[in-house]
């Protein structure tokens, strides 16, 4: 596939859908022939011969090749090997900048001039295009930077660009890719872009002429299939693969369904929605994204007319794998979503990501997410006062347990997020540091009832704001609903709590009753700002004392 399918302004139905027994696939990758011995068991290929002459940039979104095998996706070369990180040692900029933070202002070095503890380092001075990736202040924020400069005498090196967001901590974990050098781990290819040529060590018995199947992404637009105010399209039992960007886009219309389709190794968020009314993407796959699967935004949160979007049925795996935070499964924002039955699994940081109003997300699996990135949730929520109504129910969640310093949860609702409802699920193995399976920062009225929490770190943490501090934030968070008026009679008559003024008494104020919690010995961190009533608690077992 070389060109984007569009498809605008169709008003009556139109289905684009597999026939019976077939499966058609709609690809944007290139095989990779011709494979010769390099040295030490790893192989060499010509991609110019291959017909590809565009070969990105190595940690740019939409501009980067992925390069799989039978269909798995394989590893720029890099230190450490797998899904280790190591450490740098002291900031060494001079000019420090100002940065907010949750615990106040910050100052920190704004240059990236950092020491280096691993002689290992000295050896990536004659590399022709370094990149580290680190999270170079707080650990649920990472970024790729370029590497300059290497001083091997100074034990120093210079990233680029310069700035970052949050500054620059001493000790940030990393790693560091797109290094030749460093190819020497079965599943690791590395590309020289000054000669074409693609370097692969393939795991032992790993390739087999003539069998074994490589491909890169080739295909470098947005999406592969755009419906731009479309009514009642269906895109049923295609699969879609290989793009540096994404699958599917849909941008207003109504009714609109992506059904049973396969949507695998894409750069980008696999599918959009921006707009309109009644899209539903049901019973679909989605793996090996670096990015996103799902964006969605719909809704109008001025009137609160619900966007009718229903995203059930699907299984998403395997995501943020370029994008390491903020690249969830499903991100949606606006009013009236219904996020059903799913599974999530398999990913550094979060799975679902909201901010809206009355949106349901029930009766899915979330497993094994935020494995890396700290201070957030599998499902969370974030700096919004207008968001109301968030409906977690009926959900299991379960080995959510990472996090460096502060934590991991399945659920957070952070910076000023109030008035939702959580109940009926099972929390199995979920907290981590200073996190409980639910975990409250910074808001009031949401209620944790009727819950099942299994060997959890805590069941429901919190952490409470100061009144100062209620203020100070809210000043500075305010813009994100400042067009809404949240105190009008709309607003007021549909979430009743609002007419309670915020004071010094209510800020923190949250609600936990009727929940069965087991072998969890911290039931509530700060548990004094928790009105908590009617939970059934059962010890430790002999096997986890």
């Amino acid at each position: 596939m070389d060109s984007t399918l569009r498809l605008d302004s169709l008003t009556s139905p139109v289905r684009l859908k597999a026939l019976p027994g077939k499966h058609p696939v709609f690809s944007g990758e290139t095989v990779v022939e011709g494979w010769r011995e390099w040295r030490d068991g790893i192989l060499m290929a010509d991609l110019r011969s291959c017909g590809i002459s565009e070969f990105g940039n190595p940690v740019q979104r939409e501009d980067r090749i992925d390069f799989y095998v039978d269909g798995s996706r394989q590893n720029l070369a890099r230190w450490p090997n797998g899904t280790e990180f190591s450490h740098l040692g002291k900031a060494l900029g001079q000019t420090l900048g100002l940065h907010h933070s949750f615990i106040g202002d910050i100052l920190c070095p704004e240059e990236g001039i950092m020491q280096y503890l691993d002689y290992r380092i000295d050896g990536w001075a004659d590399e022709k295009d370094p990149y580290m990736l680190g999270y170079w202040y707080w650990d649920w924020y990472e970024e790729y930077k370029s590497v300059s400069c290497i001083d091997t005498v100074s034990k120093s090196l210079t990233l680029d660009p310069i700035g970052h967001r949050y500054g620059y901590n001493d000790g940030p974990r990393f790693f560091g890719v797109n290094l030749f050098c460093e190819l020497d781990s079965p599943g690791e290819y590395y590309i020289d872009r000054d000669e074409g040529i693609i370097y692969w060590y393939p795991p032992e018995g790993g390739f087999v002429p003539g069998v074994t199947r490589t491909t890169v992404s080739v295909f470098p637009e947005e999406a592969m299939i755009e419906a731009n105010s479309c009514n009642g399209f269906t895109l049923e039992g295609i699969e879609l693969c290989g793009g540096r960007g994404g699958a599917v886009s849909i941008a207003g219309g109504r009714d609109n369904v992506i059904r049973k389709c396969r949507i695998t190794r894409f750069g980008e968020a696999a599918i959009r929605i921006e707009g309109g009314t009644g899209h539903k993407v049901v019973s679909c796959h989605l793996s090996q994204l670096g990015a996103a699967g799902i964006l969605a935004e719909g809704g109008d949160r001025h009137t609160l007319s619900p966007s009718g979007f229903v995203i059930r049925g699907n299984k998403v795996e395997d995501f943020a794998l370029f994008k390491h935070t903020y690249e969830p499964a499903v991100q949606f924002s606006g009013v009236g979503a219904r996020i059903s039955g799913n599974d999530f699994s398999n990913s550094t940081s979060s799975a679902v990501s909201l901010l809206g109003n009355d949106i349901k997300v029930q009766f899915n699996t979330f497993s094994d997410l935020v494995r890396e990135s700290d201070d957030q949730g599998a499902l969370e929520s974030f700096g919004d006062l207008a968001t109301r109504r968030l409906i977690i129910r009926f959900n299991l969640w379960k080995n959510i347990n990472g996090g460096t310093k502060y934590g991991a949860a399945a659920v957070r609702f952070d910076d000023f997020i109030s008035g939702n409802r959580v109940y009926g699920n099972i929390f199995d193995h979920c907290g981590s540091f200073r996190f409980g399976a639910v975990q409250i920062h910074g808001g009031r009225d949401n209620e944790i009832k009727g819950n099942l929490f299994l060997h959890c770190n805590y069941a429901v943490s919190c952490s409470p704001w100061t009144y100062d501090a209620l203020k100070t934030k809210f000043a500075r968070f305010e813009s994100r609903w400042a067009d809404i008026d949240l105190y009008g009679d709309l607003y007021t008559s549909r979430y009743p709590e609002l007419l309670e003024p915020l004071d010094s008494l209510n800020h923190n104020r949250n609600y936990v009753s009727g929940n069965l919690i087991i072998d969890t010995p911290n039931l509530f961190r700060n548990g004094d700002f928790l009105v908590t009533r009617g939970n059934g608690i059962l010890p430790l077992s002999k096997n986890n004392q």
